[in-house]
């Protein structure tokens, strides 16, 4: 949470609140250890951060009733937060699974998914949406870099009432900086890093403010890259060795207009765009079955022997008008997106089951995933801002889907591991696949189309029963319509021979319809300025998908649902915020408890046929506690501490077991520690008359996990349950350092990421092929220059 500087609305505490304010301190006092080091979200002295986590405008982070880490433009700038992933450094309350470069997975309060993304990630009013796959790592959501941004969001439990499908968890905003209409301005960051083990690192940015016309129209350009910095070494069978192979190659850009039509409408435009390339792995491996914990030697190594590489572009266009007309403002608001990658990756642990092996030698084979995804999305709502007791959020949004998806697998060139093309298309064209002569690279192929279009109307009214206690009360009802068409474009072969082409086929469209209303309900006392308290019950959902396998297992007398459902999920929490000792001393606490039901889970018919369907029940409790302290002028404390308590309290049925997802009341979610903190701490001081100086450092921990509910038994197998590759994720420590001058509006200054040089695993990915390791970078030493103007 973050608070104003101290030195700005102090106010003396009354006699009335003296003892609310000494109970709560009391109560943060004997919560589980905590140091005032720990703080979290300062305004880092550049004013209170003011959130529009409620729809209504601007309000302070005491005046919303929900947990909400915020943190300013100023903060993420100091701690060089430039992405979703590196916003784990403050908060522990977000735990991103890092699956690669833009890869990840989003967990929030312990709702981890297999099938989907659970958090709902907006930049200003846009949503990010992605395409999902389970052939590719992480929920799907683009990972745009938080490039000048005015503040953060992470807005925990549900947010459905107002931000609908995805966002049953939380949700992530990104406010960026807004065209300045009466002043040229920019900046500039240039940084370089020295990986050990690997190659240097760099990352840059750019802004530029022009106002076109005084007061009328604003344009801002903003640009960033980010080169090299690999550290994995790629060893291919013929002892050949590529070393560093993971150098990023990232870039993107965007350009916003802001046009102040009349002085009660504003427009504004925006339009992004970030591509990434990495030539190859992400990750290390460890043999297949390895389970025990990661490569015991701590080598960034990869030994797969197919050449791996990932590529994606992203677009995100947007324009949102805001009408003052009084009473309130009526915001319009479209965007469109586009995201379109390729991921080749290593599945030669599985050439066995096509045949592809004799004895101790088998062909190497890689999965390659082409998508493409689209997404339009339009809303429109009414804030209120009523003279009296009463206001309202409602409106209505629209949102349209389309996603391919070509999925293959594709015999690689024995020695070097190259593809000699990356989907079935390419491989016909190229005369890969020719029946009767022997040759066919292309092992299995299949080709998919998915669309959803949905529409949702909601509304959202507080009212001020008296001075000092507000009701919330929220709705929304959603109505989806999602289509789903399977190509088979080449047929698995149980003993695969070159010369076996099977003739493609379509089949039919899959089509389902599904509806589900969502609510918020808060009560909010602010006994005087400086406390609040509020209780909170609130309900999320994600919708559900089309199971495109139902109509080929009916062929063979097998029935299996042809969808799956929203999964439900209610969320019960009670917190508090206050500030101490005339605001140099801030705490926020919350605590709540999760019903998680009809979770969207992987399950298998008959042993065959793989399909989503609804199951199971997970229990989640836990608590947050973050403080803000500045005991002396120049000096700034912060952190926070996480628990979450996420368990099943049901066995899984039969079908998701026999998918090799075996899971008994008392289970573990996956990906979820149960203890996570983070702390941080900056000091300033004048050295002359021009020159401040500075000592930054900052530290993240996150508890063990496991990538499975439990592990598949020696018996289990016997009984036919294919193994799950149950793999720990061993609990770690970062800690970074930073030191530097500020000289005008230029600063320079040195760090060090990872000074223990711990080998972190942030991310694991386990299956039939290997168990797939994602690091943190190991230690990096640089220099980085920035300047204003």
């Amino acid at each position: 949470m973050t608070y104003p500087n101290q030195a700005t609305g102090r106010a003396t505490a009354r006699k009335g609140s003296a003892c609310i304010k000494s109970a709560l301190l009391a109560g943060a006092l004997f919560m589980p250890p905590m140091s005032a080091a720990w703080a979290q979200g300062a305004s880092q002295g550049d004013g209170e951060i003011v959130v529009t986590a409620n729809r209504r405008g601007e309000q302070t982070l005491l005046d919303v009733p929900l947990a909400i880490d915020a943190y300013s433009g100023k903060t993420l700038s100091d701690y060089k937060i430039n992405s979703v992933q590196d916003l784990t450094k403050l908060t522990p309350s977000l735990n991103v699974v890092n699956l690669g470069a833009t890869q990840q997975q989003i967990v929030v309060r312990g709702i981890s998914s297999s099938v989907g993304a659970t958090t709902g990630v907006y930049i200003d009013e846009a949503p990010l949406i992605g395409p999902f796959n389970g052939n590719v790592a992480g929920d799907g959501t683009p990972s745009l870099r938080l490039i000048d941004v005015d503040h953060v969001e992470v807005l925990k439990g549900p947010q459905g009432t107002l931000f609908g499908a995805g966002s049953m968890a939380g949700t992530l905003r990104a406010v960026l900086n807004k065209p300045d209409l009466t002043k040229v301005e920019g900046a500039a960051d240039a940084s370089w890093a020295a990986v050990k083990g690997g190659d240097p690192l760099f990352k840059g940015s750019a802004v530029v403010n022009l106002p076109v016309v005084a007061d009328t129209l604003g344009v801002r350009v903003v640009g960033w890259t980010e080169q090299g910095g690999g550290y994995i070494d790629k060893q291919f069978v013929t002892g050949v060795r590529d070393k560093n192979s993971n150098d990023l190659n990232l870039y993107g850009g965007r350009i916003m207009a802001r046009w102040q039509a009349s002085e009660d409408l504003t427009i504004d435009l925006a339009a992004n765009y970030q591509r990434i390339k990495v030539g190859g792995p992400q990750y290390v491996t460890e043999s297949v079955g390895y389970q025990a914990t990661p490569p015991n030697q701590g080598r960034y190594a990869n030994f797969d022997p197919v050449a791996e590489r990932y590529r994606e572009t992203y677009q995100l266009y947007s324009i949102v008008a805001d009408y003052d007309v009084g009473v309130g403002n009526i915001v319009a608001s479209g965007s469109y997106g586009r995201k379109t990658l390729l991921d080749v990756i290593d599945t030669s642990g599985q050439a066995c089951f096509f045949g592809l092996c004799s004895g101790t030698f088998a062909y190497p084979t890689a999965f390659t995933s082409k998508i493409g995804f689209r997404d339009y999305t339009a809303e429109l709502r009414f804030s209120s801002k009523f003279d009296g007791p009463f206001q309202i959020v409602a409106g209505g949004y629209y949102q349209n889907d389309r996603r391919t998806f070509k999925g293959a697998t594709i015999v690689t060139d024995l020695d070097t591991g190259t593809l000699p093309c990356d989907t079935y298309a390419q491989c016909v064209s190229a005369g890969m696949v020719q029946p009767g002569f022997g040759n066919n690279v292309v092992v299995f192929s299949n080709a998919s189309r998915f669309t959803v279009s949905q529409y949702a109307f909601y509304a959202q009214a507080d009212y001020q029963i008296v001075p000092t206690l507000t009701a919330t009360v929220g709705a929304r009802y959603f109505h989806a319509r999602l289509t789903d068409q399977l190509t088979d474009e080449q047929a698995v072969y149980p003993d695969f021979i070159f010369g076996d082409v099977s003739v493609p086929s379509t089949g039919p469209k899959t089509k389902a319809n599904q509806s589900r209303p969502t609510f918020n309900f808060s009560l909010m006392w602010k006994p005087e300025k400086d406390v609040s308290l509020y209780a909170r019950a609130a309900s999320g959902f994600r919708i559900g998908g089309i199971n495109n396998s139902a109509a080929v297992a009916e062929q063979g007398g097998i029935s299996i649902p042809t969808s799956f459902s929203p999964d439900k999920l209610w969320n019960y929490e009670v917190g508090a915020k206050f500030f101490l000792l005339d605001r140099a001393v801030s705490f926020d606490l919350s605590a709540y408890h999760i019903d998680w039901k009809d979770q969207q889970l992987n399950g298998l018919a008959q042993g065959v046929f793989n399909y989503q369907l609804n199951a199971g029940l997970t229990k989640t409790n836990g608590f947050e506690i973050s403080t803000d302290i500045r005991p002396l002028q120049g000096l700034s404390l912060g952190g926070s501490l996480t628990y979450v308590d996420a368990k099943l309290k049901s066995d899984l049925p039969s079908d998701v077991v026999l998918g090799g997802t075996p899971g008994m009341n008392g289970d573990r979610v996956p990906y979820v520690p149960r203890w996570s903190f983070s702390g941080r701490a900056q000091y300033e001081h004048p050295l002359s008359a021009t020159v401040d100086g500075y000592l930054q450092t900052d530290f993240n921990y996150r508890g063990s996990s496991y990538t499975q509910f439990r592990p598949v038994t020696a018996a289990d197998q016997v009984a036919g349950i294919p193994d799950n590759y149950f793999t720990r994720i061993p609990s770690y420590f970062l800690w970074n350092a930073r030191v530097g001058v500020r000289i005008d509006q230029v600063d320079i200054s040195a760090f060090v990421q990872n000074i223990t040089n711990k080998f972190a695993v942030v991310g694991a990915k386990a299956d039939a092929n290997e168990v797939r390791y994602y690091t943190a970078q190991p230690r990096s030493i640089g220099l980085s220059l920035s300047t204003k103007f």
